[in-house]
């Protein structure tokens, strides 16, 4: 016997499927781990982890910074030199920024521009 979908309606009129539902996610270890086991089945990519994700949208709250010099060249992403590509630029959250800095006091005469928050950024008309 196959189990059903783990796929819920909008108005689901047998109340027993929610309970069904909930004894097969804590009997997987669960509603995560069961989740992740029925989509990994079906062969979609793994989910990330309940840590990288809480990571992640921290990191989307965060300033972010780069370096740049006066003729308006960008830091190298592996601080190598200067480029002219900012999607080739170093970006970092406050501590690298401080960490390179201190490893790197030749980068002292760049200056820091600061990038907001995609939910700080003024919304363009």
């Amino acid at each position: 016997m196959s189990m059903p979908s783990i796929a819920v309606t909008t108005r689901d009129t047998n109340w027993m499927g929610g309970v069904a539902h909930k004894l097969r996610a804590r009997a997987a270890g669960g509603a995560h781990a069961y989740l992740r086991d029925r989509l990994v089945a079906k062969g979609e990519p793994l989910l990330a982890s309940k840590t990288r994700m809480g990571r992640e949208a921290w990191a989307r709250t965060q300033c972010r910074y780069r370096l740049r010099n006066s003729d308006g060249l960008y830091v190298n992403i592996d601080l190598s030199g200067t480029t002219e590509n900012v999607a080739d630029s170093w970006i970092g959250f406050a501590g690298q920024l401080d960490a390179v800095r201190a490893q790197r006091p030749d980068l002292a005469g760049f200056r820091t521009v600061e990038l907001l928050p995609q939910a700080k950024r003024p919304v363009a008309p």
